[in-house]
């Protein structure tokens, strides 16, 4: 890191924590590069004891993908106050002047206390209480298992105080229940003039089955396997929570689904494609109760999201903006992935563009 970087930042946090001596103990260093953040370990001395521990710096790569410090502030410590494994948020920047971009600082995951394993393992069995949990049929502990219970929990924490939370930390209050994805998508289809998509978008605007009845969750909107830190068979943290709000938990499930969609191969069968599904919705019933066809819907979004995605990405090389890497925004194999899982959802009256340029 430059030295105006770290000394921006020390200048920071001397001037949050009323603390002048502040000093680095170990200097920032990165130690992951994703398509929207740079993540930054660091440690200090002299330092309050919240601020004591290893702490990571979370700060926005690249200003057409943001983060919103505000937001994942008031998220992550409504649902770490409620003992779910999402790292503390400490300080955050929303215009981030400090360091040029906006950024959170937050607690590193493996420097939590000792008693928050045990807390994991308490939300475990008050879930197994609570739900039709069966002792006969256990969840085997892969990643597709750990995902759904990491959410049912996630689905079942008190959401009332993120209202308050959103209005603490400047976050407009409609963003709190606001259909993300959808919007995200509707903006890029505009702004880069991506007409072949629009036949989708009028689809899922048809097909919406949200309403004001519809019941909410916490639902963290992103949630795919490298936001999910696993050591040992748990999940001991949850990252990125840029997309949270609260939502149908099926939007959660849809993208979990959608996800796969991604990455696997060509040659699966329509039959394996729903039988996952079919699985995950019945591991996740274990817990909770949910609306598959809802579910379906969710994925569905998340697929026509990511060929948006895919086309903006083309977009931006073409200008030669140089936008970050991705391994799925920039397969070729990723649009005819899509295309080939859509046509289960939206029907042969629906065009559905098969081509990576769109």
């Amino acid at each position: 890191m430059a030295l105006d970087f770290n000394q921006g930042l020390l200048a920071f946090l001397r001037r949050t924590l009323d603390s002048p001596g502040l000093a680095f103990r170990e200097p920032p260093k990165e130690i992951a590069l994703g398509t929207e953040a740079r993540i930054v370990k660091f440690t200090l001395r002299s330092a309050p004891r919240e601020f004591a521990h290893p702490l990571v710096l979370r700060i926005s790569r690249d200003r057409d993908y943001p983060i919103h410090p505000g937001l994942e502030h008031a998220v992550q410590n409504t649902v770490f106050e409620q003992g779910f494994p999402a790292p503390r948020v400490l300080a955050s920047s929303i215009n981030g002047a400090e360091l040029g971009h906006p950024f959170t600082i937050m607690t590193l995951v493996d420097s939590r206390p000792p008693f928050f394993e045990s807390i994991i393992q308490r939300q475990i069995h008050r879930l197994r209480r609570v739900s039709r949990w069966n002792s006969q049929r256990p969840v085997a502990l892969n990643h597709r298992g750990l995902h759904i219970r990491t959410l049912a929990w996630l689905h079942n924490l008190d959401g009332r105080s993120l209202g308050k939370m959103f209005e603490a930390h400047k976050v407009p209050i409609d963003r709190l229940t606001e259909p993300t994805r959808f919007v995200q998508t509707q903006r890029m289809i505009e702004e880069w003039g991506l007409d072949s998509l629009r036949p989708l978008i009028q689809w899922l605007e048809t097909n919406d089955p949200v309403d004001v009845k519809t019941s909410r969750s916490i639902c963290h909107g992103d949630l795919h396997d490298g936001n999910l830190m696993i050591a040992d068979g748990r999940v001991m943290g949850v990252i990125d929570w840029g997309e949270a709000g609260l939502r149908p938990p099926e939007s959660d499930l849809g993208l979990l689904c959608g996800y796969r969609r991604c990455v696997e191969p060509l040659s699966t069968s329509s039959y394996d494609q729903q039988k996952f599904n079919e699985d995950l919705f019945a591991e996740y019933k274990l817990y909770r109760s949910m609306d598959e066809k809802m579910a379906s819907y969710f994925e569905a979004e998340l697929l026509i999201s990511f060929m948006a995605s895919v086309a903006v990405q083309i977009n931006r090389h073409a200008d030669g903006r140089e936008p970050p890497g991705n391994p799925l925004l920039d397969n070729p194999a990723t649009v005819p992935r899509l295309a080939r899982r859509l046509k289960f959802f939206v029907g042969k009256d629906v065009f559905i563009p098969e081509h990576p340029n769109l």
